[in-house]
């Protein structure tokens, strides 16, 4: 893996160190780590839904609401209104080529990014739900779209991402400059992806996050799948080698009668047979300087809890 893909997160543009620690808190601390997390949808950006056309979607809607789209539309007014004693900032979209269809959008904060582009006659791409309120005299509405200023370059693929602390444009942002860094996530040595023939993750990760400007296939997806857990299986096998490699021999545990006569009392019941045989193998291991692997097995009831706790007993 290349050496900045295990640098901190707060290493790309638009990551500093409150995104650092919230990033920290769901496991994601390197590039490699943010890289490798899946998008939690696309849109596409290239053919938008005129804003007629999404409000007349809404309204055949269950419960007047209609699915996440991408629309189109005109900047009518904005303005800033006191809601609840908090100032709110609220923008009035109208249809492009049918003005009488028009939608409210609001954004319960002082919203300062969308005051500074939604300027009258503005011609911006929508990505949200509308809905359709019951009562007649009330118009659609929406809640904290995301907006974007029309354009060429706009009009492409684009990927959505969980709520990870920072937002998810910062998210977007930070990932899209890693990938066109060409930073290589991938922690498999080259020489064991050839030999399991798996295919390029570069290719796979810039798929997935739309980097080509396209939403990814179903086999992309699946593949990208596929290859996080092949990396997350390789990565625990692969910090468990090198930790054996690391510390070869372990701490010998000696064992005693005394506590395993008091735990067998805590219990409540006599030990079976194969529980002390099981006990007793596992005890000799432990007091080695070899430290042990071994896997436990029995069926539902046989007691394995029992011999966990006597292996413990003597750890202690």
């Amino acid at each position: 893996m290349s050496s900045r893909a295990i640098d901190p997160v707060d290493r790309l543009p638009g990551l500093g160190a409150s995104a650092r620690a919230s990033l920290a808190e769901h496991g994601i601390r390197t590039i490699a780590d943010l890289v490798w997390v899946p998008p939690s949808g696309w849109d596409d950006l290239s053919q938008p839904m005129p804003l007629a056309e999404a409000v007349d979607e809404a309204k055949n809607a269950p419960l007047g609401k209609g699915p996440r789209r991408v629309i189109s539309a005109v900047v009518k007014s904005a303005s800033i209104m006191p809601i609840r004693g908090r100032r709110a900032v609220r923008v009035l979209f109208e249809d492009a080529t049918t003005p009488t269809c028009r939608v409210h959008a609001f954004w319960f904060f002082m919203a300062h990014g969308i005051l500074a582009l939604a300027k009258e006659g503005a011609r911006v791409l929508l990505l949200t739900s509308i809905t359709v309120p019951v009562e007649p005299k009330k118009p659609p509405r929406t809640a904290h779209p995301d907006v974007l200023l029309d354009a060429p370059e706009v009009r492409t693929a684009r990927a959505r991402y969980p709520r990870l602390g920072p937002s998810g444009a910062a998210i977007k942002k930070a990932i899209a400059h890693a990938i066109s860094e060409g930073i290589t996530p991938d922690p498999v040595p080259p020489a064991i992806a050839e030999r399991e023939r798996l295919p390029p993750a570069s290719a796979i990760v810039r798929a997935v996050h739309a980097a080509e400007g396209r939403v990814p296939t179903e086999s992309e997806r699946r593949a990208f799948v596929e290859r996080l857990a092949w990396v997350e299986a390789f990565t625990r096998v692969w910090e468990r080698l090198t930790s054996q490699a690391a510390s070869p021999n372990g701490q010998p545990l000696a064992r005693s009668d005394k506590t395993e006569k008091a735990l067998e009392r805590e219990l409540g019941f006599t030990l079976t047979k194969d529980q002390r045989a099981a006990i007793r193998e596992i005890g000799r291991e432990l007091e080695g300087a070899r430290p042990m692997r071994r896997l436990l097995l029995g069926d539902v009831g046989t007691g394995k809890t029992a011999v966990a706790l006597a292996a413990a007993a003597q750890c202690i």
